[in-house]
């Protein structure tokens, strides 16, 4: 039973996809003019493309499109995900820096949501692979010791 579901997201996501490319195929189509640059898209259409990029493993397209929802829909009620799937792309593709100041950002914006905790403990993740990843003090090469004679 997963499988239908996890096949049918799949088929809706890939759907989702292909009526974004055939819409900028044609730029004369009419659209939501109140919705930003991109008036081919609702909150829900861009939100599932840049879903759909991140479960592909494409972060950085995936990145650019939670990019664009959250500048063409502030007011949309999928912008705590937005902002929390964005932090997630973030880490997946290993940008731990940008992620943890992600983190930063949804719990200053949506300090009361459920997430926050997670978003905390995400942030403490991100802080701990980043530390991990960067070289430590250099160590001298020179010991000082002069070997033998």
């Amino acid at each position: 039973m997963k499988t239908v579901s996890s096949a049918a997201a799949k088929a809706s996501a890939v759907i989702a996809a292909l009526i974004f490319c055939l819409a900028s195929l044609f730029p004369g189509l009419p659209g939501d003019a109140g919705a930003g640059s991109n008036k081919y898209f609702t909150d829900v259409g861009q939100f599932n493309y840049a879903k759909f990029l991140m479960d592909e493993g494409n972060y950085d397209g995936a990145l650019r499109e939670f990019g664009r929802f959250i500048e063409n829909f502030p007011g949309s009620p999928l912008m705590p995900e937005a902002q929390f799937s964005m932090a997630e792309a973030y880490m997946l593709a290993g940008r731990y820096n940008e992620a943890e100041s992600q983190w930063k950002l949804y719990i200053s914006n949506f300090p009361e949501s459920p997430f926050s905790i997670v978003a905390e403990i995400k942030m403490l993740e991100a802080l701990e692979k980043r530390k991990r990843l960067s070289p430590g003090p250099a160590r001298p090469c020179f010991s000082g010791r002069k070997g033998p004679d």
